[in-house]
This record gives structure tokens, sequence and C-alpha cells, in this order.
């Protein structure tokens, strides 16, 4: 564990730089429109998640540009520790853009109250937490296997599929609410299943992220 809190720290110190009162500017402009927009709070916290997962991507970017891989080892740091701490590293960054998003959805409704705002606010945040840590999923055994650089086109395919899926549901908004209907039905089977497929999922990334950053050479 004490390789893994090295590891985040390395990735930290180097991403701090990026970090910048600029984006913080830019996250809250971007979020406050989207709210006016489309007049629900809740775009806050979509819009703090598609950060938290532009920040996850920064250690590996920086990790190319300025060769921090080669230095993990040089510190003694074992490349599936540094697997788990970026991994850990993304899960804090969602959990805190998380965090500002509902801060800021709880400002946003002054201007557009809702009567289940705590509800909603707790649904999607936790609606967002599975879909951003399954992006990250998919990104991350990516970016180890062939580095940020060379794997960032196929890094984007993630939000391709969102979007594909997001313009599906508009398009078949009728079948959409059966579906809907269903779920809330049996809602136990389905938070059963969809903690299973998460857990699932985070098996499989995190075990071929180790086997593919083993065998990289730095």
């Amino acid at each position: 564990m004490n390789n893994i809190g090295k590891a985040i720290k390395l990735d930290v110190l180097s991403v701090m730089p990026y970090m910048t009162v600029k984006n913080l500017v830019v996250l809250v402009a971007l979020g406050s429109f989207y709210v006016l927009l489309l007049k629900t709070p809740i775009m806050s916290v979509v819009m703090t998640q598609i950060f938290s997962l532009m920040f996850a991507t920064y250690p590996f970017m920086v990790g190319d540009q300025a060769g921090i891989d080669p230095l993990f080892k040089i510190m003694g740091i074992k490349s599936d520790d540094v697997v788990s701490g970026r991994y850990l590293l993304a899960f804090l960054l969602i959990v805190s853009m998380l965090i500002v998003g509902i801060v800021m959805a709880a400002l946003g409704s002054i201007l557009y109250p809702s009567e289940n705002l705590t509800s909603t606010l707790l649904s999607s945040a936790a609606t967002m937490f599975i879909v951003s840590s399954l992006v990250v999923f998919i990104q991350y055994p990516i970016f180890f296997k062939m580095g940020y650089l060379k794997a960032r086109t196929i890094g984007m395919m993630p939000f391709f599929l969102i979007g594909i899926a997001i313009f599906a549901a508009g398009r078949l908004s009728f079948k959409l609410q059966n579906l809907v209907a269903y779920v809330m039905q049996h809602k136990y089977i389905f938070i059963f299943a969809l903690l299973a497929f998460w857990c699932l999922a985070f098996f499989v990334s995190i075990v071929l992220a180790k086997k593919f950053y083993r065998q990289r050479d730095f």
C-alpha cells in the first residue's frame, strides 16, 4: 500500500500544473451554462464528470510527454502498484467532481427548484459514478498497453458509445419508458445485476491493465 501511495503522490505532483484556476472557471462556467440552457441543475453533475474523466487521463499524458513511467522503476515502485494507484486516483477524481457537481446543482436549484431534489441528485450521482468508472475501465487498459499518445483516439471510443446510446434512447423513447417501468418493478434485481456487472468490469479491466503494463518497455 505504501508504494501505491507513492505512485499516487507522483501522479498528483505531475498533473498539478494542469489543475489551474482557468480549468476551474471553465468547469463552473460550462456547468452553469448547461443548467441555464436546459433548466435543470442536474446538468452540473454531468459536466463535472466530463472534467473528471479528462483529469483521469492526465497522468498518462504527462507520463508520455515527460517520461514519468521509467521514474516509477527507478523508485522501486512495481508496475502493479502503479496500476492500482491510477485506478484509485481515478475513483478519487470521480468522487471529488461528483461532490463539486452536487454543490453546483444545489445552488442551481435556487433558480430551478425541484420537489425531489435530494433523491434526484443521489440517483444522478450514482448513475454518473457508474458511467464514469465504466469509461475508465475501458480506457485504462488501452492506455497502459499503448501509452496515451498512441491510444488517445481509441480512448475516445467510450464517449462515442455513450453518444450512440443517448441518440438511440432519444429515438426509442417509448420503448425506453417501458424499460424504465420494468426496471422500477424489479429494481432490487436490477441493482444487484448492475453491481455484479460493475465488479466484473473492474476486475477484468484492472487485470488487463496490470498485464499490459508489465509488458511495456521503458
